[in-house]
Protein backbone atom coordinates (compact mmCIF):
# COMPACT_ATOMS: atom_id res chain seq x y z
CA UNK A 1 0.00 0.00 0.00
CA UNK A 2 2.82 2.79 0.72
CA UNK A 3 4.67 1.47 -2.23
CA UNK A 4 1.64 2.34 -4.29
CA UNK A 5 1.23 5.51 -2.42
CA UNK A 6 4.86 6.66 -2.92
CA UNK A 7 4.27 5.89 -6.65
CA UNK A 8 1.50 7.77 -6.87
CA UNK A 9 3.10 10.76 -5.55
CA UNK A 10 5.97 10.65 -7.86
CA UNK A 11 3.93 10.48 -11.20
CA UNK A 12 3.09 14.35 -10.80
CA UNK A 13 6.89 14.93 -11.01
CA UNK A 14 8.08 12.23 -13.58
CA UNK A 15 5.66 13.46 -15.75
CA UNK A 16 6.65 17.27 -15.59
CA UNK A 17 10.29 16.27 -15.84
CA UNK A 18 9.39 14.02 -18.89
CA UNK A 19 7.39 17.30 -20.55
CA UNK A 20 10.23 19.08 -19.53
CA UNK A 21 12.54 17.13 -21.97
CA UNK A 22 9.89 17.10 -24.72
CA UNK A 23 11.03 19.35 -27.83
CA UNK A 24 13.71 20.41 -26.49
CA UNK A 25 16.34 21.23 -29.28
CA UNK A 26 19.50 21.46 -29.11
CA UNK A 27 20.90 24.81 -28.71
CA UNK A 28 23.85 26.18 -31.34
CA UNK A 29 27.40 26.77 -29.29
CA UNK A 30 29.63 29.62 -29.97
CA UNK A 31 32.00 27.75 -27.00
CA UNK A 32 32.79 23.89 -27.42
CA UNK A 33 36.02 22.60 -25.56
CA UNK A 34 37.31 19.22 -26.53
CA UNK A 35 36.88 16.29 -24.63
CA UNK A 36 39.20 15.94 -21.70
CA UNK A 37 40.03 12.32 -20.35
CA UNK A 38 41.91 10.88 -17.68
CA UNK A 39 41.36 7.03 -17.08
CA UNK A 40 38.17 5.97 -17.18
CA UNK A 41 36.51 9.65 -16.71
CA UNK A 42 35.81 12.16 -19.75
CA UNK A 43 34.58 15.70 -19.14
CA UNK A 44 33.42 18.03 -21.71
CA UNK A 45 32.38 21.96 -21.38
CA UNK A 46 30.24 23.94 -23.53
CA UNK A 47 29.07 27.63 -23.92
CA UNK A 48 25.99 28.90 -25.98
CA UNK A 49 27.43 31.99 -26.50
CA UNK A 50 30.42 34.07 -26.75
CA UNK A 51 28.90 37.45 -26.99
CA UNK A 52 25.35 38.49 -25.78
CA UNK A 53 23.26 41.53 -23.91
CA UNK A 54 22.70 41.38 -20.49
CA UNK A 55 19.37 40.81 -21.05
CA UNK A 56 19.87 37.38 -22.33
CA UNK A 57 20.48 34.32 -20.78
CA UNK A 58 23.93 31.81 -21.07
CA UNK A 59 23.54 28.51 -21.40
CA UNK A 60 26.22 26.05 -20.47
CA UNK A 61 26.27 22.32 -20.30
CA UNK A 62 29.07 19.90 -18.75
CA UNK A 63 28.94 16.22 -20.00
CA UNK A 64 30.39 13.63 -18.38
CA UNK A 65 31.19 9.62 -19.38
CA UNK A 66 32.39 7.39 -17.32
CA UNK A 67 32.59 3.96 -16.82
CA UNK A 68 29.92 2.31 -15.32
CA UNK A 69 29.84 1.30 -11.50
CA UNK A 70 31.91 4.67 -11.01
CA UNK A 71 30.47 6.94 -7.75
CA UNK A 72 30.68 10.57 -9.92
CA UNK A 73 30.99 13.41 -7.31
CA UNK A 74 30.32 16.97 -8.87
CA UNK A 75 30.82 18.95 -5.23
CA UNK A 76 30.56 22.87 -5.49
CA UNK A 77 29.28 23.34 -9.01
CA UNK A 78 26.69 25.45 -8.03
CA UNK A 79 29.16 27.55 -5.76
CA UNK A 80 31.73 27.92 -8.37
CA UNK A 81 28.92 29.74 -10.50
CA UNK A 82 27.93 32.09 -7.23
CA UNK A 83 28.78 34.98 -9.05
CA UNK A 84 25.89 34.23 -11.33
CA UNK A 85 22.15 34.40 -10.94
CA UNK A 86 20.95 30.61 -12.14
CA UNK A 87 17.25 30.25 -13.37
CA UNK A 88 15.25 26.78 -14.47
CA UNK A 89 16.28 25.30 -17.73
CA UNK A 90 16.54 21.67 -17.72
CA UNK A 91 17.12 18.73 -15.19
CA UNK A 92 19.93 16.54 -15.25
CA UNK A 93 20.10 13.39 -17.95
CA UNK A 94 21.29 10.35 -17.10
CA UNK A 95 21.96 7.34 -19.17
CA UNK A 96 23.51 3.77 -18.88
CA UNK A 97 24.48 1.17 -21.38
CA UNK A 98 26.58 -1.92 -20.52
CA UNK A 99 29.67 -0.14 -19.78
CA UNK A 100 29.21 2.79 -19.55
CA UNK A 101 27.37 5.65 -17.85
CA UNK A 102 26.55 9.23 -19.53
CA UNK A 103 26.10 12.58 -16.84
CA UNK A 104 24.85 15.54 -18.63
CA UNK A 105 24.31 19.05 -16.49
CA UNK A 106 22.54 22.07 -17.58
CA UNK A 107 22.95 25.43 -16.53
CA UNK A 108 20.86 28.43 -17.21
CA UNK A 109 22.84 31.55 -16.01
CA UNK A 110 22.34 35.74 -15.74
CA UNK A 111 24.62 38.33 -15.16
CA UNK A 112 23.60 42.01 -15.03
CA UNK A 113 27.35 43.41 -15.01
CA UNK A 114 28.47 44.43 -18.77
CA UNK A 115 32.03 43.42 -19.77
CA UNK A 116 34.15 40.30 -19.67
CA UNK A 117 32.54 37.34 -17.90
CA UNK A 118 34.35 34.21 -16.81
CA UNK A 119 32.91 30.64 -15.65
CA UNK A 120 35.72 29.23 -13.36
CA UNK A 121 36.28 25.75 -13.83
CA UNK A 122 34.35 23.07 -12.62
CA UNK A 123 35.73 20.05 -10.83
CA UNK A 124 34.70 16.42 -11.22
CA UNK A 125 35.83 13.87 -9.39
CA UNK A 126 35.67 9.90 -8.99
CA UNK A 127 37.20 6.93 -6.78
CA UNK A 128 39.11 4.14 -8.57
CA UNK A 129 39.65 1.37 -6.49
CA UNK A 130 43.10 -0.90 -6.63
CA UNK A 131 43.36 -3.91 -4.67
CA UNK A 132 42.61 -2.62 -0.71
CA UNK A 133 43.66 1.26 -1.65
CA UNK A 134 41.43 4.14 -3.54
CA UNK A 135 42.88 6.31 -5.56
CA UNK A 136 40.81 9.83 -6.29
CA UNK A 137 40.50 11.16 -9.83
CA UNK A 138 40.23 14.57 -10.79
CA UNK A 139 39.55 16.30 -14.20
CA UNK A 140 38.54 19.71 -14.53
CA UNK A 141 37.15 21.40 -17.33
CA UNK A 142 39.10 24.73 -18.81
CA UNK A 143 37.76 28.20 -17.59
CA UNK A 144 35.40 29.70 -20.31
CA UNK A 145 35.05 33.42 -21.33
CA UNK A 146 32.76 35.24 -23.01
CA UNK A 147 31.42 38.98 -23.14
CA UNK A 148 28.00 40.72 -22.04
CA UNK A 149 26.69 43.98 -24.09
CA UNK A 150 25.47 46.78 -21.98
CA UNK A 151 21.64 45.98 -23.99
CA UNK A 152 20.64 45.45 -27.64
CA UNK A 153 18.06 47.54 -28.18
CA UNK A 154 18.79 50.87 -27.63
CA UNK A 155 15.14 51.84 -27.52
CA UNK A 156 14.83 50.35 -24.22
CA UNK A 157 17.70 53.17 -22.87
CA UNK A 158 16.32 55.97 -24.87
CA UNK A 159 13.05 56.04 -24.20
CA UNK A 160 11.26 58.28 -21.52
CA UNK A 161 10.18 56.68 -18.31
CA UNK A 162 8.18 59.10 -16.79
CA UNK A 163 4.46 58.95 -18.42
CA UNK A 164 4.76 55.30 -18.12
CA UNK A 165 5.69 55.46 -14.39
CA UNK A 166 3.80 58.18 -13.33
CA UNK A 167 6.63 59.45 -10.76
CA UNK A 168 6.08 62.30 -8.41
CA UNK A 169 8.40 63.98 -5.94
CA UNK A 170 7.35 62.61 -2.59
CA UNK A 171 6.22 65.01 0.53
CA UNK A 172 8.38 65.50 3.26
CA UNK A 173 7.90 62.96 5.58
CA UNK A 174 6.02 64.96 8.67
CA UNK A 175 8.18 63.37 11.32
CA UNK A 176 6.89 66.27 14.07
CA UNK A 177 3.91 64.73 13.80
CA UNK A 178 4.90 61.63 14.17
CA UNK A 179 7.10 62.33 17.29
CA UNK A 180 3.78 63.80 18.97
CA UNK A 181 2.12 60.83 18.32
CA UNK A 182 4.50 58.20 19.95
CA UNK A 183 4.64 60.64 23.34
CA UNK A 184 1.29 60.88 23.50
CA UNK A 185 0.92 56.93 23.13
CA UNK A 186 2.94 56.36 25.24
CA UNK A 187 0.98 58.54 28.05
CA UNK A 188 -2.00 56.97 26.96
CA UNK A 189 -0.21 53.28 27.51
CA UNK A 190 1.49 54.15 30.35
CA UNK A 191 -2.01 55.74 32.28
CA UNK A 192 -3.43 52.07 30.78
CA UNK A 193 -1.11 49.94 33.28
CA UNK A 194 -1.17 52.02 35.84
CA UNK A 195 -5.12 51.94 35.82
CA UNK A 196 -4.79 48.24 35.53
CA UNK A 197 -2.75 48.03 38.29
CA UNK A 198 -4.77 49.90 40.78
CA UNK A 199 -8.29 47.99 39.71
CA UNK A 200 -7.07 44.63 38.85
CA UNK A 201 -5.24 41.26 39.91
CA UNK A 202 -2.34 40.66 37.89
CA UNK A 203 -2.64 37.49 36.16
CA UNK A 204 0.04 35.87 35.16
CA UNK A 205 -0.53 33.65 31.84
CA UNK A 206 2.11 30.91 31.88
CA UNK A 207 3.49 30.23 28.28
CA UNK A 208 1.75 27.44 26.21
CA UNK A 209 3.43 24.05 26.87
CA UNK A 210 6.46 23.42 23.91
CA UNK A 211 4.92 21.25 20.83
CA UNK A 212 6.66 17.93 20.97
CA UNK A 213 9.49 17.00 18.59
CA UNK A 214 7.56 14.09 17.03
CA UNK A 215 4.45 16.37 16.29
CA UNK A 216 6.54 19.07 14.47
CA UNK A 217 8.29 16.21 12.99
CA UNK A 218 5.02 14.73 11.45
CA UNK A 219 3.82 18.41 10.32
CA UNK A 220 7.49 18.69 8.29
CA UNK A 221 7.12 15.46 6.76
CA UNK A 222 3.12 15.84 6.12
CA UNK A 223 4.13 19.62 4.37
CA UNK A 224 7.23 17.72 2.35
CA UNK A 225 4.53 15.00 1.14
CA UNK A 226 2.56 17.70 -0.06
CA UNK A 227 5.40 19.44 -2.32
CA UNK A 228 6.21 16.44 -3.25
CA UNK A 229 2.07 16.27 -4.48
CA UNK A 230 2.68 19.19 -6.44
CA UNK A 231 5.52 18.03 -8.21
CA UNK A 232 8.04 20.48 -6.46
CA UNK A 233 10.41 18.07 -5.48
CA UNK A 234 12.92 16.05 -6.84
CA UNK A 235 13.81 12.69 -5.45
CA UNK A 236 17.62 13.63 -4.30
CA UNK A 237 15.82 17.01 -2.57
CA UNK A 238 13.24 14.60 -0.95
CA UNK A 239 15.51 12.39 0.36
CA UNK A 240 17.97 15.32 1.64
CA UNK A 241 14.81 17.26 3.22
CA UNK A 242 13.89 13.79 5.19
CA UNK A 243 17.42 13.84 6.00
CA UNK A 244 17.07 17.19 7.76
CA UNK A 245 13.53 16.66 9.40
CA UNK A 246 15.47 13.61 11.40
CA UNK A 247 18.12 15.90 12.41
CA UNK A 248 15.61 18.60 14.12
CA UNK A 249 13.80 16.07 15.42
CA UNK A 250 16.59 14.14 16.79
CA UNK A 251 17.98 17.30 18.35
CA UNK A 252 14.84 18.11 19.96
CA UNK A 253 14.00 15.04 21.23
CA UNK A 254 17.05 14.55 22.93
CA UNK A 255 18.07 18.21 23.54
CA UNK A 256 21.46 18.24 21.48
CA UNK A 257 22.47 21.63 19.99
CA UNK A 258 24.27 20.37 17.14
CA UNK A 259 23.32 22.82 13.57
CA UNK A 260 26.37 22.50 12.21
CA UNK A 261 28.22 19.48 12.84
CA UNK A 262 29.33 16.65 10.64
CA UNK A 263 27.48 13.52 10.28
CA UNK A 264 30.23 11.57 12.42
CA UNK A 265 30.35 14.34 15.21
CA UNK A 266 26.27 14.60 15.53
CA UNK A 267 26.26 10.88 15.71
CA UNK A 268 28.89 10.78 18.54
CA UNK A 269 26.99 12.94 20.72
CA UNK A 270 23.62 11.11 20.34
CA UNK A 271 25.70 7.66 21.45
CA UNK A 272 28.49 9.10 23.98
CA UNK A 273 28.21 8.01 27.73
CA UNK A 274 25.40 4.99 26.89
CA UNK A 275 22.80 7.32 25.91
CA UNK A 276 19.22 6.09 24.77
CA UNK A 277 19.56 5.97 20.71
CA UNK A 278 23.40 3.37 21.16
CA UNK A 279 21.88 0.61 19.94
CA UNK A 280 19.99 2.12 16.46
CA UNK A 281 23.81 4.23 16.20
CA UNK A 282 24.26 1.59 13.00
CA UNK A 283 21.25 1.85 10.84
CA UNK A 284 21.12 5.81 12.01
CA UNK A 285 24.97 5.94 10.73
CA UNK A 286 24.47 4.31 7.45
CA UNK A 287 21.18 6.72 6.60
CA UNK A 288 22.73 9.99 7.36
CA UNK A 289 25.63 8.66 5.30
CA UNK A 290 23.50 8.29 2.93
CA UNK A 291 22.02 11.28 2.65
CA UNK A 292 25.19 12.94 3.12
CA UNK A 293 26.05 11.08 -0.55
CA UNK A 294 22.48 12.50 -1.60
CA UNK A 295 23.41 16.06 -0.64
CA UNK A 296 27.04 16.76 -1.03
CA UNK A 297 27.75 13.87 -3.59
CA UNK A 298 25.09 14.22 -5.99
CA UNK A 299 24.47 10.37 -5.74
CA UNK A 300 21.34 9.49 -7.69
CA UNK A 301 18.27 8.33 -5.63
CA UNK A 302 15.68 5.51 -7.18
CA UNK A 303 12.37 5.38 -6.51
CA UNK A 304 12.92 2.43 -3.99
CA UNK A 305 15.89 4.87 -1.53
CA UNK A 306 12.83 7.59 -1.63
CA UNK A 307 10.21 4.98 0.09
CA UNK A 308 13.18 3.48 2.27
CA UNK A 309 14.12 6.22 3.50
CA UNK A 310 10.79 7.58 4.29
CA UNK A 311 9.67 4.30 5.98
CA UNK A 312 12.80 4.50 8.17
CA UNK A 313 11.98 7.91 9.59
CA UNK A 314 8.55 7.55 10.37
CA UNK A 315 9.15 3.83 12.20
CA UNK A 316 12.24 5.88 13.83
CA UNK A 317 10.31 8.25 14.95
CA UNK A 318 7.42 6.09 16.47
CA UNK A 319 10.04 3.76 18.36
CA UNK A 320 11.33 6.85 20.40
CA UNK A 321 8.67 9.91 20.51
CA UNK A 322 7.76 11.10 24.15
CA UNK A 323 4.62 9.09 25.49
CA UNK A 324 1.56 11.53 26.50
CA UNK A 325 2.48 10.80 29.84
CA UNK A 326 5.74 10.62 30.00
Amino acid sequence: MMNLRIILLLLPLLAFLGCGDQGQKDLPWDIEKDWIERGPLKIKVKLQKETLSVLDTQHLVLEIQAEKGLDIETPGLLERLEDYRQIPWRSDKRENTETHQFITKYFALQNFESGEQVIPPLEVRTYISSGNEQTQLKLKTPTLNFNLTPVKDLSMVERDLEPILGLVKPKPFPWGLVVLAVVAAILVIFLIIKLAKRYSKEKVIPPPPPIPAHILAWKELEALVERQKEGQLEPEVFVSEISNVLRRYIERRFNIKAPESTTEEFLNQLTKNGGELQAQKEVLARFLEFTDLVKFAAKKVEDEDVQQGFDFIKSFIQQTQLEAND
